[in-house]
């Protein structure tokens, strides 16, 4: 006797297969489709790009003003520590002769 759910089964996992494979196809092409939609120029994409280049050329000035400002604090580091290196100096020279001073007998 032979049996007629084989033939069937056959049939209904070759309709399942082709089913499957037209799926994956049409999410290739949805794929496709998007990143042709991306790839292509629009208003959008080129207010975006316009945005990003502004924002990048505003870090680029902002990362320059604080290279100065970190250069100027530096130079005002260097001239405070110079005046008070020559400050100190001087104390202890007016200390040295205040003490020698002390010594002098009129």
């Amino acid at each position: 006797m032979v049996s007629v759910s084989k033939p069937i089964q056959s049939v209904q996992n070759g309709g399942n297969d082709v089913l499957q494979k037209s799926g994956q196809i049409g999410a290739r092409q949805d794929a496709a489709d998007g990143l042709r939609n991306t790839s292509t120029d629009s208003k959008a994409l080129d207010a975006m790009k316009r945005e990003n280049k502004l924002s990048d050329e505003h870090s680029a000035k902002l990362q320059q003003i604080q290279g100065e400002a970190n250069r100027n604090i530096q130079s005002q580091n260097v001239a405070s520590a110079i005046n008070s290196a020559q400050q100190d100096a001087s104390n202890k020279s007016i200390s040295s002769a205040a003490q020698n001073a002390k010594g002098i007998s009129y």
